[in-house]
């Protein structure tokens, strides 16, 4: 049974959906910081949370950036909201 498992939509088609999420991992892993709203966050913490656990070991001796980023944190800014539509924007933070 598949109760409980959907993903967040987030207003997008699939492959919209998943082009979104890919280029927010790869900005995190450049940067190592990035500033989104808080459903993105959620989703892409789910996302980059198991790939940096996983490559942390295995990147350990080649790429010290990586490697010495074990896990994902979101920092919610409660107070700081996007002009326009007030949306909860939050850092998503590589540690």
């Amino acid at each position: 049974m598949n109760h409980r498992r959907s993903q967040p939509k987030l207003g997008r088609g699939g492959p919209h959906r998943l082009a979104m999420l890919r280029n927010l991992s790869r900005s995190l892993a450049l940067h190592g910081r990035i500033r989104t709203t808080m459903g993105r966050a959620k989703a892409l913490r789910s996302l980059v949370g198991p790939a940096i656990a996983a490559r942390a070991c295995a990147w350990a001796q080649t790429d010290g950036s990586i490697g010495r980023a074990r896990f994902v944190r979101v920092i919610v800014r409660k107070d700081f909201r996007r002009r326009g539509d007030q949306a909860t924007m939050c850092s998503v933070v590589l540690e």
